[in-house]
């Protein structure tokens, strides 16, 4: 059944699931950075009001040349900002976590809380502009697009 355009509360349920990013126009690999991502995930509970997006990469560790295989996770609140086309939701950064992928070191590395004086840079918005049982398409406010093939209902 495809919702498009989506308006929200009423396609709400249909947000969630654990969605792979297909494609972005602001995701590109930089042959200098030391981070490599493999996959990346969004990850929605619309009775929670949580949007996490996940991702999955490989750390190259510049003074050893090693690498490391390791699961950022960005746990977001979020509200509907816009129940009209296009749809809109903003969120808001709660925490952020790094881990190890290796299954020995499955603990934190590293858990960052939101604080107030990173409020501002942790929060956005985005716009769904097409939204259907499988994919979605969504619009950030610098433009960027990204589309999404839902992968699990949860």
């Amino acid at each position: 059944m495809i919702k498009n355009p989506p308006n929200f509360p009423n396609d709400f349920s249909t947000l969630d699931g654990r969605w792979l990013l297909v494609y972005s126009n602001n995701l590109r690999a930089e042959n200098n950075s030391p981070l490599a991502l493999n996959q990346v995930f969004q990850v929605i509970d619309t009775d929670q009001n949580s949007i996490k997006n996940v991702a999955y990469g490989i750390f190259k560790v510049p003074i050893f040349g090693n690498e490391i295989e390791i699961d950022f996770c960005l746990d977001h609140t979020f509200e509907i900002t816009s129940q009209q086309y296009p749809a809109q939701l903003e969120i808001t950064l709660r925490e952020t976590k790094v881990k190890n992928s290796e299954e020995l070191y499955k603990k934190a590395l590293l858990t960052l809380p939101a604080f107030q004086s990173f409020a501002k840079p942790g929060r956005g918005r985005f716009d769904t502009t097409f939204l259907s049982d499988k994919l979605r398409i969504s619009r950030g406010v610098y433009g960027e697009v990204r589309l999404f093939k839902k992968m699990i209902l949860l």
